[in-house]
């Protein structure tokens, strides 16, 4: 004997699974975003440093100090100072710039201070308002390539300072020479961006 479905029996059945497949749907739907979600997480990455002993060129660099409250600030000063300000008193001058830019830097009370540079091939016959010539020697040095933010330096120097200890010398001085597009382009990849950590020493032993 043949069992008849009535035809609301018929409706509620077709609505269920109707709601079921949705149910479906929706959950490869949530997977789908759940999945692109965690695939744009960016994960963090810290700088790349090669160190190596070096010899520091001797340089006359023509430079100009300034300050700024954030490091941020920092910046945009430094790529005035590089793209501006230098540029036109070594193009008044005739000079030729004979190296990247650089920087000789310090952190007084949150605030950085900072000497930003030019290599020049001589001596200019009028300097800019507030610019002055400093030379650099020939002293024995720790060089860190760099590759990564400005503002995580601090790991280079930390490794400059161990080898240092290492080798029981005494530190002269340190400055910081850009040879990526740090200060021309703003928006540029720092991993991708070479920055050159040296720090002379006295090479007399103790």
């Amino acid at each position: 004997m043949k069992t008849k479905t009535s035809p609301l029996a018929l409706l509620t059945l077709i609505l269920l699974i109707i709601s079921c497949s949705n149910n479906e749907e929706q959950q490869k739907k949530e997977m789908t975003i759940d999945t692109k979600i965690k695939d744009s997480i960016v994960v963090n990455k810290g700088p790349i440093i090669n160190i190596e002993d070096s010899i520091a060129q001797k340089q006359i660099v023509l430079c100009l100090k300034d300050s700024s409250n954030t490091y941020e600030g920092m910046k945009l000063k430094l790529g005035n100072i590089y793209n501006e300000k230098l540029i036109e008193v070594i193009n008044k001058n005739k000079l030729q710039a004979i190296g990247a830019p650089m920087a000789w830097q310090s952190m007084q009370k949150d605030i950085y201070f900072f000497e930003a540079g030019i290599p020049v091939n001589k001596e200019p016959l009028k300097l800019g308002k507030g610019m002055y010539l400093k030379s650099t020697q020939a002293d024995s040095a720790i060089l860190a390539h760099f590759w990564g933010p400005l503002d995580q330096t601090k790991a280079a120097y930390d490794a400059i300072s161990e080898s240092l200890v290492d080798k029981k010398k005494t530190k002269i001085s340190s400055y910081e020479i850009y040879r990526g597009s740090q200060f021309t382009d703003l928006n540029s990849d720092p991993f991708k961006q070479q920055t050159d950590i040296v720090v002379t020493y006295n090479s007399t032993k103790k």
